[in-house]
């Protein structure tokens, strides 16, 4: 029991002295790191936002031009019929 406690203190003890290298090894490598994931991931969920945002207006230009299109048609062949309907219903 006496030998167990002794490597139990000696554990502790050197737990201790390395205290200070653990804390800046955490500070100096782990946090940097860290911070560089975060940033990246920052960057990344931002440019793929910017790339919904010129995906959006194009297809919502896309929208507008079809639309114009149908109308387009749609005048187009209203303006056909009444002729044909002049012309022939009037003849």
């Amino acid at each position: 029991m006496f030998a167990q406690y002794k490597t139990e203190i000696s554990f502790k003890d050197s737990i201790l002295k390395n205290r200070e290298k653990v804390i800046f090894q955490y500070e100096e490598e782990l946090v940097p790191a860290f911070e560089r994931r975060i940033e990246l991931k920052d960057s990344t969920i931002s440019t793929q936002n910017q790339i919904f945002k010129v995906k959006e207006s194009f297809y919502k230009e896309e929208v507008k031009q079809q639309r114009k299109k149908k109308w387009t048609w749609l005048g187009g062949g209203a303006l056909v019929g009444l002729l044909l309907g002049l012309v022939f219903g009037g003849g």
